[in-house]
Order: C-alpha cells, then structure tokens, then sequence
C-alpha cells in the first residue's frame, strides 16, 4: 500500500469510478490512459479472513503481531474460476458481503496484482464485481496494461438445440434450498459468434446464489462447454426470457405465519 495514505480516512474512489463509466462507454485510448492514472492512484477494500493478535501503537493504529494470519476471501464465476475482489468504498463491498463488522485490508491495485500472480488458484482480480466488472485476468497482470471492456455486440438467443439435463436435474435440487431464488430459464446464447448455455435467474441475492449454481456446471457441461448467469430483474433478463417458460418455479406456499 503506498506510504502517504491516511488510514484515518474512509475508502472512496469517485475518479476511478467515473473513469470505469466513461471507459465502458466509450473505450477510447484517451479514456484508457485516464482509468488506468486513477488506477495508479486508488486504494482498494478487499474482505479478508483474520486469526490475528493485535497491539494499539501511537494511540490509533492496530499492529499484527508475530503469528497473525490472513487470508483473503476470494469470488467464483460462472465458470468457476476464482478471482480477488476489489471494492472502491464500502456500498460496493455491500452488494457482496452485507454481514456486519467485515474485516477488510486497504491495498493498492500493485498489491493486488502481485497476490494474484504469485497464488496460482486465482484466475484474475475484478474491481466492483457486481457493477462496473472490470476484470483483469493473470495475462493481463503480467503483460500489458490492458482491461475488459465490454462493447455492443450482436447477441442471439434461443432454446439448446443439446440440452444439459443432467446439470437441470442439478439445478432444481439446488434452487428449492435458495430461498432468494423464485424462477429460472434455461437458454442458449451465442455472441460474437461463441455459444453458452444462458441461466437467467429470478433472485434478490444473486451474490450468494450464482456462485452456488456456478459450482454445479464443470460436474455436468463437456468440455468446451459454458455457462453464463444473468438476473431476471436485469433488462437483458427480461428480454431474454420474454417468449420462454422457467424450468423452475418456486412452489407457493398456501399458508403464512
């Protein structure tokens, strides 16, 4: 983390932030070198995991001492591939981890770069995973400044012409236990002229529901083959599901407490 931060001031990164919008919008060499001078500039949230023993110094600063250990909480895809989080402020952290008193570091995207590329077991970092989505794979890291940036493209949807029952029979033995889970549709989807299974699911939790849904799909999908997860509330959601019917719905309930 860079020396000549102040620990005492909460963690916000409005420029980044901004820079990641305009950059989604218009992903321009002059709008990558402004994102990539914030980037340089940012201090990040990222959850951890302590079993520490802690000293106070100098009347407001806690020191780790010998023994301490941390350990990062990482994020599964859809694919699952696990990668490092990084939050700008704390409402995004929010929209992953809502439990109170969440341990987090405060770190540079340097530091982040460097745990990934020594720890094989991630497959990148993403910075605000559940709005911006800038994702950074190892290659990324090690190579060239580049980031993710995803453009308009020509999208077609449709039924799967192979259809994955045995990853469905999965799925509706998982979805009852999700209790943030009211519907799901089963698509296929091909962009830029790559095919995916496409699950667009009907949840108020989809940070706890899709990676659980995502573990499923490596045991059931052939090689080659993908899943992609979507929010039903989300306007590609309900554009993708318009002339379909779920293959699951949450059974109502004919009583109340």
């Amino acid at each position: 983390m860079r020396e000549d931060y102040d620990v005492n001031k909460p963690v916000v990164n409005p420029k980044l932030v901004a820079c990641m919008k305009q950059l989604k919008e218009q992903p321009t060499k002059e709008n990558e070198l402004a994102f990539f001078q914030e980037l340089e500039q940012a201090i990040f949230l990222v959850p951890v995991k302590l079993d520490a023993k802690t000293r106070e110094q100098d009347g407001n600063q806690t020191v780790l001492e010998k023994g301490s250990t941390i350990s990062f909480v990482g994020i599964t895809n859809a694919n699952n591939e696990y990668y490092l989080p990084y939050f700008t402020d704390w409402n995004e952290l929010g929209k992953w981890l809502k439990q109170e008193g969440q341990q987090t570091l405060m770190v540079s995207f340097e530091d982040g770069k460097s745990l990934v590329l020594k720890n094989e077991a991630y497959a990148g970092l993403v910075i605000n995973p559940f709005t911006e989505n800038f994702l950074f794979t190892r290659d990324m890291l090690s190579g060239a400044k580049k980031v993710v940036v995803e453009k308009e493209t020509s999208v077609q949807i449709g039924i799967p012409a192979k259809y994955p029952t045995k990853l469905i029979d999965a799925v509706k033995e998982l979805l009852p236990t999700l209790k943030s889970v009211s519907s799901a549709y089963l698509l296929y989807m091909m962009k830029d002229g790559e095919g995916s299974y496409l699950m667009v699911v009907d949840t108020t939790q989809k940070e706890v529901d899709f990676p659980k849904i995502g573990r499923l799909a490596p045991q059931y999908l052939d090689k080659g083959e993908f899943l992609d997860m979507v929010e039903l509330q989300s306007d590609f959601g309900q554009s993708a599901v318009k002339s379909y019917e779920p293959f699951y719905k949450k059974k109502k309930s004919w009583f109340r407490r």
